[in-house]
């Protein structure tokens, strides 16, 4: 096959980027489009805020902190020195709520990631507070300052976090004294999102507000007005404020920097067993804190945190992802709805791995999470164990769970373009859109790109499987010692790399199986190229109507037919390996071929000009032999006077005997067919062509040829190209020969077909995009 000069890499010739993967910049701010859903009516919300404001007035909570307590005193609670009992009247808290804000932005390093906290934007946090980090390669062991890293750095090169937690994982290897300031300098240097302080500790937090500070290069006293940090913190349910908690919470709320108080109601344990009572003692302990924030300082940003779920009563062990938990997510947000008060939950689970279990629960969390428009969501990435450990792996499937519900959340356009109704006419009853102008325009932004989802099929899925079975079935077939050593010297292989032997990749010849019987001929010849390279391919069928592009993607191509346009369109990342070089004279034994534009017999046209003002049709609009032949064929008969040749154009035929069909029956006056499969279906299925004439051809480009995969080794295609281009020398390849209509095979590299985007460029820059 003649060579010709590699093809410029500039992507200006009117095609999309081609993207390399999924998207990992850095998720948007997200706001949810839709109503809340809201399981209490008006009058449930009401009674839950009633039966709170009781059990502040009635009951009270135990302020373990004498700073705290003489702050609700002068505010005018009734407070008890030998109980540590503070009780605070209605008025007195509706009076406090009246000063915290509903919204509210905390302002980070990079100004483009600010977190905007309130109304229906909804933002995702990462897991906090694990004492284990768990890892595939190390397992389940103490968290240390490395693991804390890691996972910030981790969650940042993802991009699915809209701030960093305080303690992500307990690194227990720096000493306590001075753990919280090795923990402020990692989420400085490891990421450039708001983050939070540690959740315990007056000391801790003057630290992490005195760090802030360098961080955005103002003064202490210069934060307190434009807020970066928050304190994300508990009460110990029930009713207990531990003085370590309050310390926390008075220096953060006194610098005016945001408290997130979360009561840890666990329905059965640690609250009521029935939900509204749980709901009720939650809201009375956020309160009373939320209170004594805005008494140190009016307008502190404050957000209520909601924990609520159940436990397991057979053992105590918390529940998350539950019917119950998500009843008191819904719930909750009803309340700070009511309230005015942003409201914080978490996407949690209770397995102890990473698993269908661990997914499920979470995504039922983060899914009433969003739903609820709670506005900041904890633990939404890496979160395992109840919070015993946090996990590597699960930060990134909790990934794909928060870019799908980023992907969710974006509005759907319906301009006229995306109505697409001149797309619908263009394509023919009974065709698709894999081909057409509209899905090629977009089919590479059209849909999100999953970072971990499998589409691929069953048989895709299981050829790795099957192959590790084929090699165990010959191990114990008798000679099993020698087929053993073989297994044993497939794993080293596997170990090395050696992929050519061991991986099972795949072939297919489904663009010339014109018929079931021709695709077992090329079926018999693969056999053998493989045999003679020594590479193991499995013939995989891929018959129409299943779009070709889908098997040109795979990454486990052996040696599949590909036409030569979408390999210089670089649709898929493939390299060509060779070409079949057609056993006809207008091939000159050459691996090239052409367009047969036909008609019927009986057509009264003699040149291609007596067709024009009829109906045309074509394939797809990635193929040369059914649209960039046919199209800059019909370049040298348009003019601007004339540049629709044809009355109608019918598209997205996608096959060659598609377009047999049409012309036969009389639904499309011309149509371009491949020439090489047009001999073929003319030698094996002649009824087919009976009736047919070739009215004229395209010039001749370079034969579609064999491809494997971009990643597979280059020393397996090596062996396969020699295999290939030596064939006609085989005593076995007679037998393929004629009923083929093939010579032999010449080698294909990328560069042969660059006179295709030449063809391409042609047609595009005089003005016609498509056949016309």
């Amino acid at each position: 096959m003649s060579e010709a000069p590699a093809p410029s890499r500039r992507r200006d010739r009117g095609r999309p980027h081609r993207s390399s993967g999924p998207s990992l910049a850095p998720l948007p701010r997200l706001k949810v489009p839709w109503a809340p859903i809201e399981v209490l009516t008006p009058e449930q919300v009401e009674r839950i805020v009633q039966a709170a404001y009781r059990i502040l007035e009635e009951a009270g909570l135990e302020i373990r902190s004498a700073a705290a307590r003489e702050v609700f005193r002068r505010a005018g609670a009734s407070v008890d020195e030998s109980t540590q009992m503070v009780r605070l009247g209605r008025e007195l808290i509706e009076a406090q709520l009246a000063h915290a804000p509903p919204r509210f932005v905390l302002h980070a390093r990079n100004p483009e990631r600010h977190l905007h906290v309130g109304d229906n934007v909804v933002n995702f946090g990462p897991v906090t507070g694990a004492p284990h980090i768990r890892d595939l390669e190390r397992g389940r062991r103490y968290g240390d300052l490395e693991a804390f890293r890691n996972i910030l750095k981790l969650t940042h090169r993802l991009g699915v976090l809209h701030w960093q937690g305080g303690i992500v994982v307990e690194p227990v290897d720096v000493p306590v004294p001075v753990r919280h300031l090795f923990t402020y300098q990692a989420h400085i240097e490891c990421a450039d999102t708001v983050w939070a302080a540690r959740g315990i500790g007056g000391v801790q937090a003057e630290d992490a507000i005195a760090m802030s500070a360098i961080e955005h290069g103002c003064t202490v006293e210069e934060l307190a007005s434009r807020p970066t940090l928050m304190t994300v913190t508990n009460v110990n349910s029930p009713r207990r404020v531990d003085a370590e908690i309050l310390d926390n919470i008075m220096v953060m709320a006194g610098h005016g920097q945001c408290v997130v108080i979360t009561p840890f109601t666990l329905m059965g344990a640690m609250a009521p067993v029935t939900l509204a009572g749980a709901l009720a003692q939650q809201t009375a302990e956020a309160l009373g804190i939320i209170a004594l924030c805005q008494l140190l300082r009016p307008g502190a940003p404050c957000v209520l945190g909601g924990f609520t779920s159940n436990v397991d009563m057979r053992s105590g062990s918390p529940a998350f992802g539950t019917p119950e938990y998500l009843h008191a997510v819904f719930a909750s947000a009803q309340i700070g709805r009511r309230l005015r008060i942003p409201v914080r939950t978490s996407a949690v689970n209770a397995s102890p791995t990473v698993d269908a279990q661990s997914t499920y629960e979470s995504a039922f969390s983060l899914q009433a999470a969003v739903l609820s428009h709670s506005h900041l969501i904890n633990h939404a990435a890496g979160w395992l164990e109840g919070g015993l450990s946090a996990s590597l792996e699960k930060i990134v499937v909790d990934a794909e769970l928060l870019r799908n519900w980023a992907e969710i959340l974006k509005p759907v356009s319906f301009s006229d373009d995306d109505l697409a109704v001149d797309a619908i006419k263009a394509v023919a009853a009974g065709g698709h859109f894999f081909g057409s102008p509209h899905t090629l325009a977009r089919y590479e932004t059209a849909f999100y790109r999953p970072l971990l989802s499998d589409w691929s099929s069953f048989e895709s899925w299981t050829h790795l499987e099957e192959g590790a079975r084929r090699l165990r079935a010959a191990a114990a077939r008798p000679g099993g010692e020698r087929s053993d050593r073989r297994l044993r010297r497939d794993e080293k292989g596997r170990a090395r790399g050696d992929l050519a032997r061991v991986r099972p990749w795949i072939t297919n010849a489904r663009m010339y199986a014109v018929t079931p019987e021709v695709e077992a001929l090329w079926r018999g010849l693969l056999e053998h190229i493989a045999a003679d390279a020594g590479v193991a391919l499995d013939y995989v069928p891929h018959p129409a109507p299943q779009p070709l592009e889908e098997l040109w993607s795979r990454g486990d191509l052996g040696a599949v037919f590909m036409c030569g346009y979408p390999i210089a369109l670089r649709l898929a990342p493939v390299t060509p390996i060779a070409a079949p070089i057609p056993h006809v004279d207008w091939a000159a034994h050459r691996a090239v071929y052409r367009s047969d534009l036909i008609v019927r017999e009986d057509a009264p046209y003699r040149t291609l000009e007596d067709t024009f003002g009829g109906r045309a049709g074509w394939t797809v609009a990635h193929s040369q032999s059914g649209y960039n032949a046919f199209r800059r064929h019909l370049l040298g008969y348009r003019t601007p006077r004339q540049p629709a040749l044809y009355a109608a154009m019918v598209e997205n035929l996608v096959t060659a005997r598609a377009v047999l069909d049409s012309v036969r029956e009389g639904r499309i006056d011309v149509g371009p067919l491949d020439a090489y499969w047009h001999l073929l279906i003319a030698r094996h299925a002649p009824h087919l062509t009976a009736g047919i004439r070739v009215l004229a051809s395209t010039p001749l480009t370079p034969m579609p040829p064999f491809v494997a995969a971009a990643g597979a080794p280059e020393e397996m295609v090596s062996r396969l190209r020699a295999s290939f281009t030596g064939a006609a020398g085989k005593p076995w390849f007679s037998k393929f020969a004629e009923p083929l209509s093939l010579e032999g095979f010449a080698e294909a590299t990328e560069a042969s077909f660059a006179p295709l985007l030449e063809w391409d460029r042609e047609a595009r820059e005089a003005g016609f995009e498509r056949p016309a």
